[in-house]
């Protein structure tokens, strides 16, 4: 089946969202239902964002470019598994559980800047991007860590 570039992206971030609710839901730092819909609400606002400005920004790239930038968020969200399977199997303390998420968390923004770097330079697209996106995370990772107590 051949999907073309705006039903893979919905595809991407859809998968993106559930991945990220799942790891939000499983991870006993978001502690309260509060800070889970919070917390989903602030990634969302990432998503949302990318979204946006493609269609604001870009013409005839856009689906390619949503295509791309789903695909770099899914991949994050998908990493973002590794903690929620580590405080299942080992079950260590909350503060061991508050590490692991932090560092998983920022391997997966490291995971994603690559990814996203990639794809903006396989599509010849302007680092803005790059800087718009790092402008997003350097203000929703902070909120994250302060949401779970970890900054």
């Amino acid at each position: 089946m051949n999907m073309s570039a705006s039903t893979k992206a919905i595809f991407y971030f859809i998968a993106s969202m559930i991945i990220t609710f799942l790891f939000i839901s499983a991870n006993p730092v978001y502690n309260t239902f509060s800070f889970q819909i919070l917390a989903f609400g602030i990634a969302a606002t990432v998503w949302g964002i990318q979204v946006a400005g493609a269609f604001l920004l870009l013409k005839e790239k856009k689906y390619d470019f949503l295509r791309q930038a789903g695909k770099v968020c899914f991949w994050g969200s998908a990493s973002l598994l590794v903690s929620v399977l580590l405080n299942y199997f080992i079950r260590p303390s909350s503060n061991v559980q508050l590490l692991i998420s932090a560092c998983n968390v920022l391997a997966s923004v490291l995971l994603m800047a690559i990814l996203f770097s990639l794809f903006l330079k396989k599509m010849r697209l302007s680092y803005s991007w790059m800087i718009l996106w790092l402008l997003c995370l350097c203000l929703a990772v902070p909120l994250q860590a302060k949401l779970v107590g970890f900054w």
